[in-house]
């Protein structure tokens, strides 16, 4: 949380000059406070305006100080730095080739009312192409295992969607392949969900719906209980999630595995250093 130096005096312009207001009945009862036509309220404005300034200026004394405390303990302010912001150069339709972009090519947002126009430019080449991204994995090789964005990731449909609290109804044991839940809301097919917490957390993908009962493509690892917490995954973590990766192992012979009759095959295998 961000902390605020305290403010010495708050007041502001129409504040000071109520005050002043006030206090004519007592030092000047020959001036009308509400007609603004006298010299004396034109004069008692720039006093305002003036004491307003001034308090602004005595407002910004605390930070200074802080700074200076701060600075006598060896902690010295961060240099100034140019500002920085994410480009996206979209390429015209049609185009076929890549198209270079050089340094320093100068990029600006739109003006409005409220913004100034405010030049940026690039850093480095950039070569901008046609193509789009189609997929995303992560490839984690010490743990064997491949993980892929929830569906609607990449084309940016997660944006803006509220994110959602479940609870499991239900008690499923290790294995099982449904479960119920309090609702459904905002629930598809192909949705990934983040089942338990700590370390009996596991992801699972949504294979079908039917009422308050999720039915799940592969069978759950560990058992959980009722009021289980269960989220909707809408971030994409590199190296986290439902592990994809699967292990199939194939043999073949022309002569050994060509028979016709039920056959039982007993195959030894050992690990080679």
């Amino acid at each position: 949380m961000k902390v605020e130096p305290p403010r010495i005096d708050e007041r502001t312009f129409s504040e000071i000059f109520q005050q002043l207001q006030k206090m004519l009945p007592h030092y000047t009862p020959e001036l009308n406070g509400d007609d603004g036509k006298e010299p004396g309220v034109a004069l008692m404005k720039i006093y305002a305006y003036l004491a307003e300034t001034v308090l602004n200026r005595l407002n910004q004394a605390p930070r200074k100080n802080m700074a200076a405390f701060l600075d006598m303990l060896g902690i010295r302010l961060l240099p100034a730095r140019s500002a920085r912001a994410a480009l996206t150069f979209t390429l015209a339709k049609g185009t076929e080739k890549e198209i270079l972009i050089p340094p320093r090519t100068q990029a600006a947002a739109d003006k409005t009312a409220e913004r100034a126009e405010q030049l940026f430019e690039t850093e480095s080449n950039l070569l901008a192409i046609g193509s789009r991204l189609k997929m995303a994995l992560g490839i984690d090789p010490v743990r064997d295992a491949i993980y892929q964005p929830p569906p609607g990731f990449l084309e940016g449909t997660l944006q803006g969607l509220t994110q959602r609290a479940y609870q499991v109804v239900s008690s499923p044991p290790a294995g099982a392949r449904d479960f119920q839940l309090n609702h459904v809301t905002d629930l598809k097919e192909g949705d990934y969900l983040r089942l338990g917490q700590g370390g009996q957390a596991e992801y699972v993908i949504i294979a079908k719906l039917s009422g308050l009962v999720v039915t799940i493509r592969d069978r759950l690892h560990n058992a959980h209980d009722s009021a289980a917490p269960v989220t909707k995954v809408m971030n994409f973590s590199t190296f986290e999630g439902n592990n994809l990766q699967e292990h199939s192992l194939y043999l073949g012979h022309k002569e050994l595995f060509n028979i016709k009759s039920s056959a039982r095959f007993t195959i030894h295998a050992s690990h080679r250093a």
